[in-house]
């Protein structure tokens, strides 16, 4: 069964909301590692990014290209913060990226016990600006969040948020939204750019995820069929509800999601 969500909150209320759920908190900021990060970044060819919840703002940037977040001089995120992150988005997107997947998440990180949120991860994707020179172009960003510190009340002070290229990945339109829970289940939401509206295709089953597993070892249909004792046009189902929800372009771009999201 899939739930249909509508986002019908302004940009205003939801900040004002945000901004208040961290109202009254006292942050003791543990010093972090920043020269591991800048050295997995060159690593693996991403970027991280440390936001603040309690004051919107982002707080420490390490890129691997010379200084730049895709072609942005990180000094601006710093200094403007979300101001300067909503200009940077496709406006086709902003609903989704602001009020509707942020929502969603900070719903999910506080109806989760605080002795276990910090084990939660969310991964979303999005169009953003890439700088070149005095032009851009619109690229899909590929984030995955997870919490660094809680304050004294046990909110979400900080997030580390890693961030790379998945335009290879996704297909042009919609984006998505899966968090992993804290007890490990895989929650899949997707946007539809023409609707305005994010589907809730609920917890990746056992089945689903079977699949994923055996697709990852290069099995044709027929083998996974008849490792799972059902047919291979089973199968190929499985695998074209898997990606209209997770919005990939193919069964390869697919299980390298999946790699990403740590599924396999």
């Amino acid at each position: 069964m899939v739930r249909e969500i509508k986002i019908t909150e302004s940009r205003k209320d939801f900040f004002e909301y945000w901004t208040s759920l961290n109202k009254d908190g006292n942050l003791v900021i543990q010093q972090q590692n920043l020269a591991f990060l800048q050295t997995i970044g060159k690593m693996v060819n991403c970027n991280f990014h440390i936001v603040n919840h309690a004051e919107l703002r982002w707080d420490v940037i390490c890129t691997p290209e010379a200084g730049k977040l895709f072609g942005h001089n990180p000094a601006s995120f710093i200094k403007y913060g979300y101001d300067y992150t909503i200009l940077q988005m496709h406006p086709q997107y902003l609903d989704f990226s602001i009020q509707g997947s942020t929502r969603i998440m900070l719903d999910t990180y506080y109806s989760t016990p605080v002795e276990k949120r910090k084990q939660i991860e969310v991964y979303k994707d999005f169009w953003y600006k890439h700088i070149e020179g005095h032009n851009y172009r619109y690229f899909r960003v590929h984030q995955k969040t997870i919490i660094m510190e809680l304050d004294n009340y046990g909110r979400v002070a900080l997030t580390l948020n890693q961030t790379s290229d998945g335009t290879h990945l996704k297909r042009e339109h919609d984006a998505s939204l899966i968090i992993k829970k804290a007890n490990g289940n895989f929650h899949i939401y997707k946007y539809s750019v023409h609707e305005k509206s994010i589907f809730d295709f609920g917890i990746l089953n056992d089945r689903e995820l079977s699949i994923l597993k055996l697709l990852s070892v290069q099995l044709t249909s027929r083998q996974i069929g008849e490792l799972l004792h059902i047919s291979p046009n089973t199968v190929d189902t499985y695998r074209r509800i898997l990606l209209d929800k997770t919005n990939c372009i193919d069964t390869t771009a697919l299980v390298t999601y999946a790699k990403m999201l740590g599924i396999v």
